[in-house]
Parts: structure tokens; C-alpha cells; sequence
């Protein structure tokens, strides 16, 4: 499936091997895979995140927060 029209796909973003799982282990252990979080929600603010990733606008992923 192509991603949505104006989104970029990364297959390091997606593994679809265990070669590719494995490699981005490494990464992760190593310190070298980064995430860059643009915005944090509660969980009940669920709806605002959507609305936020929908408007495409900002950088960085969106995270819910689970209590």
C-alpha cells in the first residue's frame, strides 16, 4: 500500500525482515535510532491527535499518553 499523498516512507521505518528487525535492534541499543516527538496527548485527548495528524502540519511523530 503507497503511503498517503505528501507522506514520506522509510523502509527503516517499517522492517519487514528479521535482518531489518535485527538492524534496527542494533540501532536502537547503540543509541543511533532516533525519534523526534513533535506533540504528546493524553489519552483522552485522543480526538486533538488525530486532528493534529491529519492537518499534516508540524514535525516530529505524535504520542498518546497511557496513565
Amino acid at each position: 500500500m503507497a503511503p498517503p499523498s505528501g507522506s514520506a516512507s522509510h523502509s527503516r521505518a517499517r522492517p519487514r525482515d528479521a535482518g531489518a528487525l535485527a538492524d534496527v535492534a542494533r540501532r536502537a541499543a547503540d543509541g543511533r535510532l532516533r525519534v523526534t516527538v513533535g506533540e504528546t496527548y493524553p489519552l483522552e485527548e485522543a480526538p486533538a491527535a488525530q486532528e493534529s495528524v491529519a492537518t499534516g502540519h508540524g514535525r516530529g511523530k505524535i504520542v498518546l499518553l497511557v496513565d
